[in-house]
């Protein structure tokens, strides 16, 4: 039996999940077990926690993705986990788990950088995208603009300096009183409320450094604004405006800049990942914004299930490195 196949694993947060891609990087399988559920008493992930359900989850995940994609062991070429960045206990999880998987199969094993996996979604979902083209990944963690130069290679030209966008959005649900996670409720309001009038967050930006992200000082705003304006209204009231008003300051922060790279650099295709990109609201303002400066770009999305964190990502992107002969099943360490 032929062994042709990458399995890519990912356990860098609360997600644990296995995918498969065959050698052209058509994906066969992406299993995820969301640990949400988990984390809604606590209003957040509780790290120590999360490394549990991975311990306890991670086998049957793999199961699950060779039952999905009709794969055997034996057919398995190669070994692909994130390496970081990510939740210490729970990267040693997936990295243990992968080690051991590939001296069980005799298999090469490859470490992948986790925002730059959020990118080959892209590939899974558009098989035909051709770099170059400018890139923006935006998820509960990271925050990361540049060029997709080539396969293997990227130019990082603007992170973020404290805040991820999705970390500030649940960090602001969590203040209007939504559930854990509340980045989706926020897009619902978001959707509903699409004028907010009357509460104005202020759009950060770096001097010097314009495609840089800050989001920190939003949530400051956001709570300020509630302590001024609550008194003793309940905060159900206050959700709809100031929390569409919160949202569209978080997401016009990331449209600026992908609009200032596309002009900048003069780009046709840009891929906008991770999962701040199941945003509808972002959708929607990315494409009014191009028709608005009448730009031809073209803007792609993973599908919402491949913008959020999952193994499919790291397979396809752990083919990359296998391809090029990497093998670190001795060197890939358990971050500490």
């Amino acid at each position: 039996m032929d062994r042709s196949v990458v399995v890519g694993i990912d356990t860098s947060c609360d997600e644990t999940s296995v995918g498969i891609v065959n050698p052209r990087g058509r994906m066969l399988a992406n299993i995820v077990s969301s640990q949400a559920s988990v984390f809604a008493r606590y209003g957040g992930v509780v790290p120590e926690m999360a490394a549990r359900e991975h311990m306890s989850r991670i086998r049957g995940v793999y199961r699950a993705a060779l039952d999905a994609g009709h794969v055997y062991p034996e057919q398995v070429a190669g070994i692909a986990v994130t390496r970081g960045p990510g939740l210490s206990g729970c990267l040693g999880i997936g990295i243990a788990f992968a080690k051991g998987l590939g001296v069980g199969l005799d298999v090469p094993v490859v470490g992948v950088d986790h925002v730059e996996g959020h990118i080959y979604a892209a590939f899974l979902a558009y098989p035909e995208l051709t770099p170059p083209f400018g890139y923006l990944v935006a998820s509960g963690g990271h925050t990361q603009i540049g060029v997709f130069e080539k396969e293997g290679s990227i130019r990082v030209l603007g992170e973020t300096r404290d805040d991820a966008a999705g970390e500030a959005l649940d960090k602001g649900a969590k203040l209007l009183g939504f559930p854990y996670p509340g980045g989706p409720a926020l897009d619902k309001v978001g959707m509903e409320v699409l004028r907010p009038l009357g509460v104005a967050f202020p759009r950060p930006c770096i001097p010097g450094k314009p495609l840089s992200f800050s989001f920190s000082g939003l949530k400051t705003a956001l709570a300020f604004y509630l302590e001024r304006t609550r008194g003793d209204a309940p905060i159900s009231e206050l959700a709809q405006t100031a929390g569409a008003a919160y949202l569209d300051a978080v997401l016009e922060s990331l449209v600026k800049r992908v609009f200032r790279l596309t002009e900048q650099a003069s780009l046709r295709t840009f891929v906008v990942c991770g999962g701040v990109a199941a945003s509808r609201r972002l959708r929607q303002m990315l494409q009014e914004q191009a028709v608005f400066k009448g730009l031809t770009v073209r803007i792609l999305f993973p599908p919402p299930d491949l913008c959020t964190d999952n193994g499919a990502m790291i397979a396809r992107a752990g083919l990359v490195w296998l391809g090029k002969g990497h093998d670190e099943t001795d060197t890939l360490d358990i971050p500490r």
